[in-house]
């Protein structure tokens, strides 16, 4: 097993000794948490996707077609998530 070595990280004029991290240039699709700590800001995974336990009912069909054709055209990520009836502001 190898050793561990420890390196210098620079916040403002402040050295800290931490280990070393893992670098992401894209984030796994996932569910984060953003929390706040004394060393600033952090996503924490919370689960691997949703899970939707209702079915959709006709009126909204052109709007989930084109939702759909839009996801699948992208990164198969729309970035968002809208949930509740036209016109209750619960979305």
């Amino acid at each position: 097993m190898s050793e561990v070595k420890k390196v210098w990280n620079k916040d403002g004029e402040r050295l800290r000794l931490s280990n070393p991290s893992k670098e992401f240039s894209v984030l796994e699709n996932a569910i984060y948490i953003i929390g706040l700590d004394d060393y600033g800001f952090y996503l924490s995974k919370k689960s691997d996707g949703y899970d939707f336990n209702y079915k959709i009912y006709g009126l909204e069909s052109s709007f989930i077609d084109r939702t759909i054709k839009t996801y699948s055209l992208t990164d198969n990520n729309l970035g968002i998530l809208l949930n509740g009836l036209k016109g209750t502001g619960n979305c």
